[in-house]
């Protein structure tokens, strides 16, 4: 008897002693994981405000603090926005304090609250619609300290007072998320997804549905993420006060950040159908390719960039600025522009190209780089199916009526051509543009 429960005894001992080993484990597994944002990575400055711990469960508290500011050198007029990331700990082997028994390192439940440092613009919008400070987040550890996060955003429907004195009615669908990480917080893929939303006043209107976004990235320098990215919208659909809508279809956005040795590689592409009212669907494929980026100097360009947003931080120096510019320009940048309207013998295609020769130095003056800069451009399209395009595009915009619109556009092509500005081929209309550095040519000749 006394064997079983010095057995027991001591088992309770290592499980008491699990507990508290986990919860430190779990206590820190939690710090790295909001490590970039307190560091200032994400242009947001946070710090632990409070820390609580137990033998079941752990609190940790943190303050979070950022401008909301396109313009980095106008933080005091941008809003500050202060909550706390509140995290509820349930530590492992058995997270029982979140009423879990599967076994895990950690349980930890993640809410949000509005501080009362924030300013007031910012405190009255969470008043107006509570149900986004009611976000929530579950993160689950492994023992490898893997995790596994759930977020989710409730759906809300409200209609609020709007800035020019009448009312728009909000109208989301909620959104959840899911990022898996490894246990050094280097590589996270998930993905996140929301129904729609829809913000409409008594004379305009956007709806958004099927938003989808799954992305696969990883630090590759540090505080530097690169990856692959693609978004989705099954339908985006605007009206204009003066009755015009645009539809967008089957919208897909593919993005990708790719670090190649030294250099980095920016793609970006995007496919959809354009659907106006009135008028034929146009199909609508577009790339950018960014390429040779120097990453050193990316790197530097995004601290830089993130630094300026964190309060009292300001503008980043401009000489910094200008020394990271240098070293992009060194590396020979060159971007390629792909834009398809239509499709079949309809295709308007436009292709562009621009590298940077070899450049000792950054010139004082933006026209300085004209001398190392290459670039040409080639559009190729059927008349008739252009003069169409545009007048479907000017009618958005209260244009001429469709007959006095294509005699209009027709006279200007006639204008252009007689120009040497377009030439003709049968029915199609075509142009090449070539900048070698010193001389500008359109067509193979000198424009006049």
């Amino acid at each position: 008897m006394r064997t079983l429960l010095a057995i027991l005894a001591a088992a309770l001992l290592i499980l008491l002693g699990s507990f508290l080993y986990l919860g430190a484990q779990a206590r820190e597994a939690v710090q790295q994981y909001l490590s970039p944002a307190a560091s200032g990575a994400t242009g947001a400055a946070m710090s632990l405000k409070e820390r609580s711990s137990g033998l079941f469960s752990s609190r940790l508290v943190f303050r979070q603090e950022m401008v909301l500011s396109e313009d980095s050198g106008k933080h005091e007029e941008a809003p500050h926005v202060v909550f706390d990331v509140v995290c509820d700990i349930a530590h492992g082997p058995l997270p029982l304090a979140a009423g879990s028994f599967s076994p895990s390192l950690a349980l930890v439940a993640v809410s949000f609250a509005v501080d009362p440092a924030s300013d007031a613009s910012v405190r009255d919008f969470f008043q107006r619609l509570p149900e986004l400070a009611a976000t929530r987040a579950t993160i689950r550890y492994a023992f490898d300290r893997k995790s596994v996060m759930d977020l989710t955003v409730p759906p809300l429907e409200r209609t609020l007072p709007d800035d020019k004195g009448g009312q728009v009615t909000v109208r989301f669908q909620g959104l959840t998320a899911t990022a898996v990480a490894n246990a050094a917080m280097e590589a996270v893929e998930g993905t996140l997804a929301s129904p729609g939303l829809s913000l409409r006043d008594k004379d305009a209107g956007t709806d958004l549905d099927g938003l989808s976004l799954t992305f696969d990235s990883k630090m590759s320098r540090p505080g530097f993420w690169t990856g692959t990215y693609v978004l989705k919208a099954g339908s985006l659909r605007t009206v204009q006060s003066g009755g015009q809508a645009l539809h967008l279809r089957d919208a897909r956005a593919d993005m990708g950040l790719l670090l190649k040795g030294d250099a980095l590689d920016y793609l970006f592409a995007l496919a959809a159908t354009v659907a106006p009212e009135n008028g034929q669907p146009v199909p609508l494929r577009a790339s950018l390719e960014t390429r040779n980026l120097d990453a050193a100097a990316m790197e530097r360009l995004t601290a830089l960039l993130r630094e300026s947003q964190v309060p009292g931080r300001g503008a980043p120096d401009e000489a910094q600025m200008r020394a990271v510019g240098e070293a992009l320009l060194k590396g020979r940048p060159q971007l390629d522009l792909d834009l398809n309207l239509l499709d079949g013998n309809a295709l308007q295609a436009l292709h562009a190209e621009v590298r940077v020769e070899e450049l000792s130095e950054m010139p004082q003056h933006l026209a300085g780089l004209l001398p190392f800069l290459r670039a040409k451009a080639a559009f190729s399209g059927r008349e008739a199916d252009l003069l169409g395009l545009l007048c479907a595009i000017k009618a958005l915009g209260h244009g001429l009526p469709p007959e006095q619109c294509g005699q209009v556009l027709s006279m200007t092509v006639e204008n252009q051509v007689a120009l040497g500005r377009l030439r003709r081929e049968g029915d199609r209309l075509l142009a090449d543009a070539l900048w070698d550095g010193d001389r500008f040519t359109l067509n193979g000749a000198t424009p006049r």
